[in-house]
């Protein structure tokens, strides 16, 4: 039994499947596979994608002991969703073929498929964040249906289906959701926070955002008004 290998194991595993390895994918979906290590994964993605959380609690002063309570919830807050997003899709397929696929090989690839958001640190970057976010979220779909093609052997065509289920799914249940799930967050973050945040996360991420916008097309513009000089004082 491989179920846990550790921090180590677990990122070993993660960037062999971010690199699309089907032998990944093959040893979650086994019996004795390292399922553990799959779920590691998506907590410690879940934690480098609440980079601006940390920052957030830094600037809110907030205790240690409260600061590691808090990043571990944004950990399990995406082991949550991916769950969520296995027993949509499940759900969809049953509907669509009749077919019963089971729930722990199933989640386990899938949680292995988010490994590229182990990189979500770098979506606060300025200029390109929105962009890596965006490319990141396509990189897990594109993992997703790797994995559940190599892993559990689904033909093409059906892994592409609950692979799209699952993203559209999930997509759809935020955007009737989103209002009362974000005050939910919100108060379990102050909660693990142990007191009031004067500023949230998605705050933070917004201005930084906000600013790097700003910068560039001050740059721009100021590229603009040089070469407009440059024409008006040429012969």
């Amino acid at each position: 039994m491989t179920d846990w290998l550790g921090v180590p194991g677990a990122l070993s595993l993660g960037f062999d499947a971010l690199l699309f390895d089907p032998e990944a994918f093959r040893r979650v979906a086994a019996p004795d596979g390292p399922r553990g290590a799959a779920f590691a994964m998506v907590f410690l993605a879940g934690v480098s994608q609440a980079t601006g959380h940390a920052l957030t609690l830094f600037l809110n002063h907030v205790r240690p002991g409260r600061f590691v309570l808090s990043l571990a919830l944004q950990g399990a807050i995406y082991v949550a969703g991916a769950l969520m997003t296995v027993a949509l899709a499940l759900m969809l397929d049953v509907a669509a073929f009749g077919r019963d696929l089971a729930f722990v090989p199933t989640a386990s690839v899938v949680a292995l498929a988010h490994s590229p958001l182990i990189f979500g640190l770098l979506t606060l970057a300025p200029y390109l964040g929105e962009q890596l976010d965006r490319a990141l979220d396509v990189w897990v779909l594109l993992l997703t249906l790797f994995g559940l093609h190599h892993g559990l052997g689904l033909p093409f065509a059906d892994a592409a289906f609950f692979a799209f289920a699952g993203w559209a799914s999930m997509r759809i249940l935020a955007l009737a959701l989103g209002r009362p799930l974000g005050v939910v967050l919100r108060a379990l973050e102050r909660a693990a926070a142990g007191e009031p945040l004067t500023l949230t996360s998605d705050e933070l991420v917004d201005d930084l955002r906000r600013r790097a916008r700003a910068d560039r097309d001050a740059f721009a513009r100021e590229g603009r008004e040089r070469d407009g000089a440059d024409r008006g004082e040429a012969p």
